[in-house]
């Protein structure tokens, strides 16, 4: 694709250009650029000439630079990045391409040469040296031992394991001999060093050789795998001014080209420059030994067109990087396609048009309308749409959340639907939680840390309060509770709890067309309670009960032969009753001969009575009130169907809300234990002792009789 794309606040190229002319600025007022010859004396068809010292700069800051200073050639990093020389197989050689000098091959080996001979070679497991080590002694010393090759257990010296040692001493002129270097085969657990490793070379120093300490110091490692490797800020230096260094600092790669007018070249076979760097300058890019790109302080020089002629491809794993910063990425990973926005800014897809998203078989997954509406879509069929005021589904397409879709929102064409398929359905909010109708009318509302409320026609009648709930009525009006059993589906069952707006409380029943109070309370602490009808005092059944301080009349009602209330044993049947008889109350207790077995006359009525100890006394919470009685535990003895209860016994306890109740117990259960404080009185029904009051009469009379017949018998 040639570069003559034109755009609003893009680049502008007013013609199109023909090989071999560059891209200058277009003169007059209307910018862009436009393609003209290359002026004579800078370059042609055969290649870009650049004169001495002047620096093909690649980068922001000028940070690659190719140049020639007129003596030498140069590829000089001047930035704080890595240079990198990439090639499958990398050779260093003679301008005449007739002699190597250093060989690098793709997963092989990297060779040195003398005179185009190999001389020193890596391999897999190691290295290869061809020809003679030699080690000279220094002149006018004694023959002194200057190259040592030792197998060593390097316990004492703190590594573990065997080592095959290479050392270099000297000796001075005092026969006193000093450690110089040593070259280690190692293979060892743990070395003592910046690097670990099982096994391999490493290549020692002494630390200050000017103080002639015995002390080593790593300075090269070439490991059992084959690598070559030196520590951090430790160098690879070329030039007799140090002028090429290759180091690691201990954060990035540094191929350094030192010199103050050396380029840094990479040459590819036959001596054929691929790239120059320039100290301050330039860094060039070449093809077939012509220069086809250059930076500058501007930005960057392109000679000839960007063209991309059919297929741009790259393989799994290689991305297209654009932005300094590698900002956007375009690339496949083996399984799917990428276009990452790596940066810290934003992804932008453009078009004057729609922008559409579809499979291969064109088929619609997204469609983006220019000014409009944005289209989802499942198997080419639309789903949802935005609209000025948000998003919408047709009707029956569902929103659905969850991954069995458990939670469904949908319009079914009639209706509007929420639809929980899986356990519990959560409605949360910060604050409140209202569902009102189009109109903002109420339904219910819940506010938090506090009630939650149910409304009818927008009016609250129901809330929850700390203490349990509350009812409400209208404004002016009544608050009800209805129960309607059976359905609902007649009258006969229907009952009503009412506050009134006078303060009474009533519960009434549904009859005859209309409500009727059953049962009322008055807001007066004297009352009254009211249970049924009551007319007038005393004509109809019922209850009418209040404090005799108000000043009233009450009455529990009934005709002469009604039962007011009555007592039941769920054993035994009706034990007792309160009755009405003419102007009188009766209270029965049950006595029918046809409950009864087992009867005989009662003996020494008067010995058992004598047995009872009545006493005046007091109640202490009554101490001005004198009471005749029993003691209950005392009469118990004589009377013990008089009596209920047990001496001294202590209240039970029973649980209560908010304590700890045991399996299988429930509030208002005994727990087994008595009160400390509390006690169970015994109590004493006083009508037990009628029978033997009668008896003892009835024992006494006798005597008085036959004392009287015989105070006759006596007189006569």
């Amino acid at each position: 694709m040639a570069l003559t794309q034109s755009s609003e606040g893009g680049l502008k190229i007013s013609n199109a250009g023909t090989n071999g002319q560059y891209l200058q600025k277009q003169s007059g007022n209307t910018g862009g650029l436009t393609w003209a010859d290359v002026p004579a004396g800078v370059g042609g068809a055969t290649g870009l000439d650049v004169n001495d010292s002047v620096k093909i700069r690649l980068g922001n800051s000028n940070d690659l630079e190719i140049y020639h200073s007129g003596s030498h050639s140069f590829i000089d990093n001047q930035g704080t990045g890595v240079l990198h020389v990439c090639a499958d197989d990398l050779r260093l050689k003679s301008k005449g391409d007739d002699e190597t000098f250093i060989t690098a091959v793709e997963n092989g080996a990297v060779s040195l040469y003398y005179d185009n001979g190999k001389k020193f070679e890596t391999t897999s497991t190691g290295t290869l040296v061809g020809g003679i080590i030699q080690a000279k002694q220094n002149s006018g010393n004694a023959a002194q031992t200057l190259l040592k090759l030792t197998n060593n257990d390097t316990t004492a010296s703190g590594e573990t394991g065997q080592t095959a040692d290479i050392e270099f001493e000297f000796t001075d002129n005092t026969n006193t001999t000093y450690k110089a270097a040593k070259i280690g085969a190692y293979k060892a657990a743990d070395w003592v060093g910046n690097v670990d490793y099982d096994a391999g070379l490493k290549f020692f120093t002494v630390n200050n050789s000017a103080s002639f300490e015995n002390t080593y110091t790593e300075r090269l490692v070439i490991t059992e795998n084959g690598e070559l490797k030196i520590p951090d800020n430790g160098k690879f230096v070329a030039g007799a001014g140090s002028d090429l260094q290759i180091y690691h600092d201990g954060g990035d790669n540094i191929i350094l080209s030192n010199g103050a007018s050396c380029d840094l070249l990479v040459y590819v076979a036959n001596g054929e420059l691929a790239m120059k760097a320039v100290a301050n300058g330039a860094v060039e890019l070449y093809h077939n030994n012509v220069k086809k790109f250059e930076t500058n302080s501007g930005g960057v020089s392109l000679t000839g067109s960007l063209v991309i002629a059919g297929d741009d491809v790259r393989d799994d794993g290689y991305k297209s990087k654009w932005g300094t910063g590698d900002d956007l990425q375009i690339y496949h990973n083996g399984s799917h396609s990428y276009i990452d926005e790596a940066g810290t800014g934003d992804l932008y897809i453009r078009s004057a048009s729609n922008i559409r998203l579809t499979d291969t078989s064109d088929n619609k997954m997204i469609l983006c309308q220019d000014g409009g509406e944005v289209q989802l879509y499942y198997d080419g069929t639309e789903k949802a749409h935005t609209t000025t005021t948000g998003l919408r589904l047709d009707d029956s397409d569902k929103l659905e959340i969850g991954t069995s879709a458990d939670l469904q929102l949908y319009h079914d064409g009639s209706n509007s639907h929420i639809k929980n398929t899986t356990n519990s359905l959560y409605i949360d909010s910060a604050e409140e939680v209202q569902l009102r109708n189009i109109s903002t009318e109420k339904y219910f509302r819940g506010i938090k840390n506090g009630a939650a409320e149910l409304y009818y026609d927008n009016v609250k009648h129901f809330a929850t309060a700390s203490g349990g709930v509350t009812v409400f009525g209208a404004e002016g009006g009544n608050a009800n509770i209805q129960f309607w059993a059976d359905e609902g589906d007649d009258t006969a069952d229907m009952w009503l709890m009412q506050a009134t707006t006078a303060g009474e409380f009533r519960i009434l029943s549904y009859a005859a067309g209309s409500w009727e109070t059953r049962l009322s309370l008055a807001p007066s602490d004297d009352g009254p309670l009211t249970i049924a009808a009551v007319d007038s005092g005393v004509t109809n059944g019922g209850i009418k009960l209040a404090n005799a301080n108000q000043g009233s009349k009450f009455y529990a009602t009934g005709n002469t032969t009604a039962s007011i209330m009555l007592f039941y044993n769920p054993a035994n049947g009706n034990v007792g009753s309160i009755k009405t008889v003419g102007t009188a109350t009766q209270f029965n207790t049950s006595s029918d001969y046809r409950l009864k077995e087992n009867e005989v006359p009662l003996e020494n009525a008067i010995t058992k009575l004598k047995a009872l100890k009545p006493y005046t006394f007091n109640f202490k919470k009554q101490p001005s009130e004198k009471v005749d009685g029993f003691y209950a535990h005392e009469a118990q003895s004589v009377v013990p169907v008089a009596v209920t209860g047990t001496k001294d016994e202590m209240a039970p306890t029973y649980y209560e809300a908010g304590d700890t109740i045991p399996s299988g117990k429930k509030v208002g259960d005994w727990t087994g234990q008595y009160s400390d404080t509390e006690i169970n009185p015994q109590g004493v029904d006083y009508g037990k002792f009628t029978p033997l009051l009668t008896k003892a009469l009835q024992e006494a009379i006798a005597k008085i009789e036959t004392l009287e017949t015989k105070v006759a018998a006596l007189e006569g």
